[in-house]
């Protein structure tokens, strides 16, 4: 992501649609339980190669099939993990019309429709993403507890990047609350993702020690969790990084860093987009330090990074983007020197 002020790094995620277990793996289904396990293992390029061969064997069966828009959705989580929103972006839109036309089931047409909305907050589009998130609580006739909480994490997010840090808060508190009742590893990571936006809101509004106490729960959450996905590992590192930073505890701040730093590069390669988010805060730490060689080189490598996400995913097209950037220039004002301006779900 691009970014150039001192921020909490966003909680979003997509989720993988699988079809049921009931029914015969299929061609199309094997190779995309390969392809599954390939991304998961972090074998980017054996990924790519088996979500093709998923996608060729599901349109062999009909090209406009439930089959088809399940594949686009996992590789778009696939192509977006990678830092590639774009793409993700278009493979998420296809599999939403598919899964309209078919007259699918609400679960699957939300779930694809918060990857969406997901990929439209990182790239900057908040309208469009407000747009589908109401939209999809509109039209739903029974949402499930877990969907509900999910919809709602978004438009805290939502809320969050339009300056209304009140109204985030409240909904997040809220989304805490329904999920207190659920289990389940998906409602678990919701939990993580609540809480660490929790924390940067505090962080932000002044509020230090509660924002230490949320993202302390945050990290005990993500412990329990068997098999947290990378991305809510590395962001809630980041995070505690950004709040410690804020209290003074510069030694823990360091250390978080350099895990979040670690984790990302062992989890995606020395380039991922993220990467770039988390090198950015890093050096406005490292220059409030006075490790000013540090800081700079930093700097470079998270600019180097943003700059080639930028142009990747058309960052800096949108109107969107161009308002959030002059609210984030004003917000930067107003908060206190070392603290992390708040994120999004």
């Amino acid at each position: 992501m691009v970014r150039s002020l001192l921020q909490a790094l966003p909680l979003v995620w997509p989720v993988c649609l699988f079809a049921g277990e009931a029914a015969e793996k299929a061609a199309w289904r094997l190779a995309l339980d390969e392809a599954e396990s390939a991304r998961a293992a972090g074998r980017v390029g054996e990924a790519d190669e088996r979500f093709g061969r998923a996608m060729a064997e599901a349109e062999r069966v009909d090209p406009e099939g439930v089959a088809v828009a399940i594949v686009l959705n996992n590789s778009g989580y696939h192509l977006q993990e990678q830092g590639h929103i774009l793409e993700a972006t278009r493979r998420y839109t296809r599999a939403l019309a598919i899964f309209e036309r078919a007259g699918s089931e609400e679960h699957h047409l939300i779930e694809v429709a918060m990857n969406l909305s997901g990929a439209y907050l990182e790239t900057g589009q908040v309208s469009r993403a407000e747009s589908l998130l109401r939209q999809v609580l509109s039209g739903a006739s029974g949402l499930t507890a877990g969907d509900r909480a999910g919809v709602m994490g978004d438009l805290a997010s939502v809320a969050v990047q339009q300056g209304n840090l009140v109204e985030g808060e409240r909904i997040f508190r809220e989304v805490l609350r329904i999920l207190q009742e659920e289990s389940g590893n998906a409602a678990k990571e919701r939990i993580v993702s609540a809480l660490s936006n929790l924390s940067m809101i505090c962080a932000g509004t002044g509020r230090t020690r509660e924002a230490d106490r949320f993202v302390r729960r945050a990290r005990e959450a993500l412990a329990a969790l068997r098999s947290p996905p990378p991305i809510l590992a590395i962001k809630t590192l980041a995070n505690s990084a950004a709040i410690s930073a804020g209290l003074g505890r510069r030694a823990d701040a360091d250390r978080y860093y350099k895990e979040a730093i670690a984790h990302c590069e062992r989890a995606f390669g020395i380039n991922h987009f993220l990467l770039g988010s988390v090198l950015t805060t890093y050096s406005q730490f490292l220059r409030l330090a006075k490790r000013k060689k540090e800081a700079r080189e930093a700097e470079a490598r998270a600019r180097a990074i943003s700059e080639e996400f930028a142009r990747d995913n058309l960052i800096g097209y949108t109107v969107d983007l161009k308002a959030a950037q002059a609210r984030g220039r004003e917000k930067s004002r107003r908060l206190p020197r070392g603290f992390a301006e708040p994120g999004r779900h």
